[in-house]
């Protein structure tokens, strides 16, 4: 993935006058380079945490395999950056023949799908579509595959295609839960049924009752090797490591919550809790804050003490 070719790029002019330039490099050695126009362009719109700088470099370094060829198409306008999306190709039999597909690099999680855009205008996704026809690879589909209904993304997608002469398909899948979250946690338990706050209530209790208790937030970049070891703990004493669904049994998906987690602390999108029961870690939160929202990435629990709660 550190080889690179020579860089391709080309051009789009808008309705509004403004010119587009889109360059494709292959490899992933150019991201780096973008990181404080990356930071500053991710900061200014409303994407995904799964485009993030911190997130897609941890990606790259974890989770792609030897054979997984790669390009970064960068778009500018005006001299600006318009966009940024890296990319990975991967083949795979259907009834005996290859299907080369081309994803963003975001795609190797199960996370919500975005691109790091500017704007969802037509000029700027005509660009980046079209960029993709240079690419020094051939491949047979572009799959963007967990967008969230209603995302403007899609609509931008399939008005440029059109326009360029491709078929874009839609494949409606899993549903993507959310909840709307009150201020504090009494408000929260407040609308809740009485039932759900006795059975709350009592479950506490039968834990409390098994010895001291006490939450620990995991914050600080300090912190979080010790607290993300003590994760660890958890999942190795969880039933998911029967089942090898634990964050140990997979060696890439353990690298990749650690890298990003030392870069999430010091951005503050780290969101860790643990729960110690006389001082031992027993269960265990993982998440990410961005932009007023909180993104569940992985929870677990020591199956020794599930009886008491």
């Amino acid at each position: 993935n550190s080889s690179r070719s020579d860089a391709w790029s080309d051009s789009v002019t808008g309705v509004s006058g403004a010119t587009v330039r889109a360059e494709v490099t292959a490899g992933l050695d150019t991201l780096a380079s973008l990181e404080a126009e990356w930071r500053e362009l991710f900061g200014r719109t409303g994407v995904e945490p799964s485009v993030s700088y911190d997130w897609t470099q941890a990606l790259a370094r974890t989770q792609l395999a030897p054979h997984d060829r790669t390009f970064v198409v960068v778009l500018r306008r005006g001299g600006h950056l318009a966009g940024v999306v890296p990319m990975y190709a991967r083949g795979t039999l259907v009834f005996g023949q290859w299907h080369h597909i081309l994803r963003p690099l975001s795609e190797l999680k199960n996370t919500h799908s975005d691109l790091l855009l500017a704007d969802h205008s037509l000029e700027l996704v005509s660009a980046f579509l079209g960029a993709l026809r240079s690419i020094d690879y051939r491949w047979d589909s572009l799959r963007i595959s967990k967008l969230l209904k209603g995302h403007p993304l899609t609509a931008a997608i399939e008005a440029a295609a059109a326009s360029l002469g491709l078929h874009p398909r839609r494949r409606f899948r899993k549903a993507a839960y959310w909840i709307p979250l009150p201020a504090t946690f009494e408000d929260y338990l407040a609308a809740r049924s009485s039932k759900f706050r006795n059975h709350a209530r009592r479950a506490e209790r039968k834990l409390r009752a098994c010895g001291r208790l006490d939450v620990r937030e995991v914050t600080g970049a300090d912190a979080f090797d010790e607290g993300y070891e003590a994760l660890l703990r958890i999942e190795r004493a969880s039933w998911k490591e029967a089942h090898r669904t634990s964050i140990n049994a997979d060696v890439k998906q353990a690298a990749l919550y650690r890298e990003w987690g030392r870069t999430a602390t010091v951005a503050g999108h780290l969101h860790l809790q643990l729960l110690l029961l006389d001082g031992e870690p027993i269960a265990h939160n993982l998440g990410c804050i961005h932009r007023d929202t909180y993104y569940y990435l992985k929870t677990s629990y020591a199956a020794a003490h599930r009886p008491q709660s």
